[in-house]
């Protein structure tokens, strides 16, 4: 099994070349993103600290007219092509702001919620324990998907216990971090936050999730996703739609087109992860107001990657094929350690920068003993700890 794994295994991946190794030529012969496609699991409102699960009511529903999904198109409620809709080009993007409240990191990363559900599932009989065994959120699967995209060092807890593998986006170093941002970087927090409201016209506090499992090899993965919005008010993959913003394009530059692709090859990631099959970006000016909407289908974010691939180094583009590749090599490394894990064993998963970017590697870390329990109950609460153990 690889030590650590670099950027340059980029390199092999596009070139097809194993370099010999098993588990990289076993990716390289699967054409699919996943071993077995995302799946939903359940799904529920939180309304304050209440999970109202089988509740759509937290799920807002776009305000212009996209396509229609397979769980739209079962429902007499589908929009009409008749249905008229409100301008919202030229809304103000920070109107809000000062009176709201930015979540902590604390609360935006918890693996809370998702436990709660996962306890709700196995205690109906609706799930067992031996059909989990890696746990997370999407937002922390993005985080490593972004990887080769920002190429910054980033770092994850990677939790071995019952069998289990928990993995965590370790936030400790933003949050020191952000007790030093400025307010413009607080305004385009909020300006993504303001524009699904804008575009669902929509004042409700409450939120929806959904918790989805697709498997890499044979490990399931299983986390639970914000969704933005729906095509409908009901639940389905596939009637599910991401919500983003980015600066207006002013030109073609070289330069300016790559930090939007990036921004496109990220957004195609989050949508795989709950097979979103549409997607609507609004462009926004220099002073936060709505200059532009584009609507994005899977296939036309895919086939935009697939012919302007992004830029890591010279000679070595990546598309869409290419970084999911490299998502199952990263998934596999991790749960197919041969790892004793009666009591909880705790690593590090960092990814380092070095002088050659393509030397730059992830490599996983033991973490002290100290250190670990720290970690463990500050991650798993212990209410869900004596769940495990008692299940």
């Amino acid at each position: 099994m690889l030590d650590d794994i670099k950027l340059s295994i980029f390199e092999n991946i596009i070139n097809r070349d194993s370099g010999g190794d098993e588990l990289l030529q076993e990716i390289l012969d699967c054409n699919h993103s996943f071993t077995q496609s995302p799946s939903e699991i359940c799904y529920f409102t939180k309304d304050g600290d209440e999970l109202k699960f089988n509740d759509t009511a937290g799920l807002d529903v776009i305000g212009i007219p996209i396509g229609a999904s397979t769980s739209t198109n079962k429902r007499s409620s589908k929009k009409t092509s008749s249905q008229s809709y409100e301008p919202i080009v030229g809304a103000r993007l920070t109107e809000g702001f000062d009176a709201y409240t930015h979540p902590s990191l604390d609360q935006i990363y918890s693996l809370e919620d998702l436990f709660k559900a996962l306890k709700h599932q196995v205690s109906s009989g609706k799930l067992s324990l031996k059909d989990l065994k890696f746990i997370t959120l999407r937002r922390h699967l993005q985080k490593l998907m972004n990887v080769p995209l920002n190429k910054q060092p980033i770092q994850f807890n990677v939790i071995y216990w019952n069998g289990l593998i928990f993995f965590i986006y370790d936030w400790e170093a933003e949050d020191a971090a952000q007790n030093e941002e400025d307010q413009f970087l607080r305004m385009l927090q909020y300006s993504g936050f303001r524009f699904e409201k804008v575009l669902t016209r929509s004042d409700t506090e409450s939120k929806y999730y959904t918790v989805v499992n697709h498997k890499v090899g044979d490990t399931p993965v299983t986390y639970s996703a914000e969704i933005d919005c729906g095509i409908d008010k009901c639940s389905g993959l596939d009637n599910y739609v991401e919500l983003k913003t980015h600066f207006k394009v002013l030109d073609d530059r070289l330069r300016t087109l790559n930090k939007l692709h990036r921004k496109l090859m990220s957004l195609y990631c989050q949508n795989k992860f709950v097979s979103c099959e549409h997607s609507v970006i609004g462009f926004r000016t220099a002073d936060f107001n709505l200059a532009s909407v584009k609507k994005y289908t899977d296939l036309e974010l895919k086939g935009l990657l697939r012919s302007s691939p992004i830029f890591l180094t010279h000679g070595c583009l990546i598309n869409t094929r290419h970084i999911f590749q490299w998502y199952n090599l990263v998934i596999r490394w991790i749960s197919e350690r041969k790892i004793i894990d009666t009591e909880p064993k705790i690593f590090t998963l960092c990814f380092e920068r070095a002088e050659e970017l393509m030397d730059s590697k992830l490599s996983l870390k033991p973490v002290n003993p100290a250190e670990s329990n720290r970690i463990f109950n500050n991650s798993i609460p212990k209410w869900f700890q004596d769940f495990i153990k008692h299940k």
